[in-house]
């Protein structure tokens, strides 16, 4: 497989050189990168930030910044020992500065943050076990040891933390500084799907692969992801257009050369 990989990264990067604008990839393969985690405060604050991911929880919820004084400034020991598992008693303190709402509009919003207190001190809680930094870092790095490993821990989480999906559990990783969780994009996981990379559209199978071809390439995940979202997506200028018959030319190309079917010019001897 370690062939089959090299010859993918290879094909999609030479691919996305001779169909963009000059510039263009290079621009969109600038890899994000987020602040260094100094302390479990800031942890917890990127898990609060994770748990209100989606726009109508953001919307509900509204920014965590404004919910330090509740949470302790974001100190999930000291907020887990004030409020353990009792989700209604730091509801009660958190949800009357939202203002008013309509009855129907007040019952999606009691649901909201019902899921929101829960996963706060699951999350809490979680960390509180943790203790430290120190031992959050190691036991992050203790899944690192393989590519299976590395693409469990989102599961996991989802496990621990009430209220948080595979997506946020990435969402949550790579804001703490762990940048090589990131969550596969339906765009991405079609196009591996279709080449026959991956059997099904499987969160963990996706991260799993994208993990090893990031790391038999010696290529960021997040560069590696957003190389097989510009092809799947169709998007390769600057005005952003989408043009899907960059997405069928690249299968057309490489479903061959992974097949064993013809040679690439590059191998040819």
């Amino acid at each position: 497989m370690d062939t089959i990989f090299k010859i993918l990264y290879r094909e999609a990067h030479a691919f996305l050189l001779k169909n963009t604008e000059e510039g263009f990839m290079e621009k969109q393969l600038v890899c994000p990168s987020h602040p260094k985690t100094k302390n479990l405060k800031e942890v917890y604050q990127c898990l609060l930030d994770a748990l209100i991911f989606t726009r109508r929880m953001k919307n509900m919820i509204g920014p965590v910044e404004t919910l330090s004084p509740f949470l302790f400034g974001f100190d999930p020991i000291k907020t887990h020992s004030h409020y353990g598992d009792q989700w209604e008693k730091i509801n009660e303190k958190m949800n009357p500065q939202l203002g008013p709402f309509g009855s129907s509009e007040k019952d999606k919003r009691e649901v909201y943050w019902e899921l929101f207190c829960r996963g706060a001190l699951s999350g809490s809680s979680f960390l509180t076990q943790l203790g430290s930094i120190k031992t959050f870092n190691a036991f992050i790095k203790s899944f690192q040891n393989d590519e299976k490993a590395t693409a469990i821990l989102p599961l996991l989480l989802q496990k621990v933390i009430h209220g948080l999906n595979f997506q946020m559990a990435c969402i949550f990783l790579s804001n703490a500084n762990y940048p090589e969780y990131i969550f596969p994009a339906p765009k991405v996981k079609a196009l591996l799907k279709d080449i026959g990379i991956i059997e099904s559209m499987d969160n963990y199978e996706a991260l799993k692969t994208l993990t090893i071809i990031s790391r038999i390439n010696q290529k960021p995940l997040a560069q590696i992801h957003k190389l097989f979202w510009l092809i799947g997506n169709g998007t390769l200028s600057h005005d952003g257009n989408k043009d899907q018959r960059y997405r069928k030319e690249f299968i057309g190309h490489i479903i061959p050369i992974l097949n064993g079917l013809i040679i690439p010019q590059q191998t040819q001897t």
